[in-house]
């Protein structure tokens, strides 16, 4: 749902700034849908460390909330600052099943198994900005581009209960605490006034110094490691690459192709869904032998045997750039 909503807005967006009286400012136009991204780029550095204090699951649910009512104040939006400002907060608050999802998978399986894993996890995440396009072309045509938003309210609405009856925390340390608590709570009915020598553990960090931790550590290894730095500016480059395309797509090839128009231009937004899920699938089944002859040879497991596929992919972005161009 969050992926889907990065994009989906996208090809009723013309729509919505006419309504604003801003139809002839493009750039404002694709600003209001990558907006969305920026949110995601603060929002892991306030749920990773929160996730580690509280759990994943309270994270999930309480984004979940957050990203509902986010939604509908969009789709209430009087004017262009009051839709870009909370496509803001939409993208802040949604972007912790991307931040998060990738811990969680870490928490349930083993290293050998994580490819696979990741890639099952990812097929949603890779599909949504493909459908999300279509589904939000049809329903603009159809009533109006606020029902994109009210759609996604809705599709995170129901996400939110099956994840509340489904979903369970998989943060082991979140884990032991509620043990020892549980278990502090029956040493304590049972000797009451002893419970300080049955205490669990303190907690090491308060709420002020986990975020300012996490804040920090982040932009210490963003500077000062050059192999996270180069990988940070190559996975900028290929957002900003990808963004470039979804926000100029529909234009392009509504004006240079006579066969396409407003509606069935959302169709070529397929091709990033079919490229990414084809990837995805050979990248697990390729990462995971990697891991496994690597730790054969050298007897550990090591997370930078999954690097050497990204050279040969990454090589294909600015081909694929350069053709599109």
């Amino acid at each position: 749902v969050y992926t889907e909503g990065a994009i989906a807005s996208k090809p009723s967006t013309a729509s919505a700034m006419k309504d604003f009286h801003q139809s002839e400012n493009p750039d404002l136009e694709a600003f209001s849908v990558s907006i969305f991204v920026l949110g995601y780029a603060f929002g892991p550095l306030v749920h990773a460390p929160l996730s580690e204090m509280y759990g994943r699951l309270i994270i999930y649910h309480v984004n979940s909330v957050l990203f509902i009512i986010s939604n509908v104040a969009c789709a209430l939006s009087v004017n262009l600052p009051m839709l870009i400002i909370f496509r803001f907060v939409t993208g802040l608050v949604g972007s912790s099943p991307l931040s998060l999802g990738p811990a969680s998978v870490a928490d349930i399986f083993k290293i050998e198994e994580r490819g696979k894993a990741l890639a099952l996890w990812n097929l949603p995440v890779l599909l949504g900005p493909a459908i999300g396009p279509l589904v939000g072309s049809y329903l603009a045509a159809a009533t109006s581009w606020r029902w994109n938003l009210w759609f996604l309210a809705i599709a995170m609405s129901a996400n939110l209960v099956a994840t509340a009856v489904f979903l369970r925390e998989s943060h082991l340390p979140t884990l032991l605490k509620r043990k020892a608590r549980t278990q502090d709570k029956a040493r304590e009915d049972h000797a009451p006034g002893n419970s300080s020598e049955f205490s669990s553990q303190p907690r090491l960090k308060t709420f002020t110094s986990a975020i300012t931790s996490a804040i920090g550590r982040p932009s210490r290894l963003l500077f000062l490691s050059p192999f996270v730095f180069l990988l940070s500016v190559l996975a900028a480059s290929n957002y900003g690459y990808i963004y470039i395309m979804f926000t100029t797509m529909s234009s392009t090839f509504v004006e240079r192709y006579e066969t396409f128009d407003e509606r069935n231009v959302v169709l070529t937004y397929l091709a990033f869904g079919i490229d990414n899920v084809s990837g995805n699938i050979v990248l697990s089944v390729i990462s995971d032998r990697i891991v496994r002859r690597g730790a054969a040879r050298t007897g550990t497991m090591k997370p930078e045997y999954r690097l050497p596929p990204l050279l040969p992919g990454n090589l294909l972005v600015p081909v694929g750039l350069l053709l599109y161009g």
